[in-house]
């Protein structure tokens, strides 16, 4: 699932690319909320377990609150000073809200991947997997008869997915 926070801070431009990718990712069989849609969110999340994790300052616990407004979870404005979230969240901690259990976490500022191999992070591109490549193996940077870089330049695959995913690969072969 996938929740996006601060839909008002948008103005008319980033609001239509916003709809773009949550259109994307709808189309890959994500749920795809706004912080606004709290009903669809509670449904979605029926008898589930979940952790809410995203950058410092996202609005993961301003989001718990609106879900239970009994939480009273603390929660910060963005800093004007650095124009980006503060830490407020500084542990782990699961409630229990309507019919599942989700776990506030601390922000992060980078994701670490050092985990992670190339294999790894392609097969978690699954729409990749669409686009059929002469190599089996392939990662879709520089390999003639890419689908997947096709698929990107054909506008199937979100040029800022397809980004991401370099920029991972770029992490995991450091």
């Amino acid at each position: 699932m996938i929740c996006f926070t601060k839909i008002d801070l948008l103005n008319a431009k980033e609001y239509q690319e916003f709809q773009t990718i949550r259109d994307y990712y709808t189309s890959l069989g994500y749920g795809v909320f706004t912080n606004e849609e709290l009903a669809d969110i509670k449904q979605f999340l029926n008898n589930k377990i979940i952790v809410v994790t995203g950058q410092t300052g996202a609005g993961k616990s301003t989001l718990l609150n609106r879900l239970d407004n009994t939480l009273k979870l603390k929660t910060s404005p963005i800093s004007e000073a650095l124009n980006r979230g503060v830490h407020t969240t500084r542990h782990t901690e699961i409630y229990e809200i309507a019919n599942f259990y989700i776990a506030d976490t601390p922000g992060f500022s980078a994701l670490d991947l050092k985990d992670f191999n190339k294999e790894d992070i392609r097969s978690t591109f699954k729409e990749f997997s669409k686009y059929p490549c002469q190599f089996k193996d392939c990662n879709h940077i520089k390999e003639k008869n890419c689908g997947v870089k096709e698929a990107v330049s054909e506008g199937k695959i979100l040029e800022s997915r397809y980004n991401s995913y370099q920029n991972f690969l770029k992490e995991v072969n450091q």
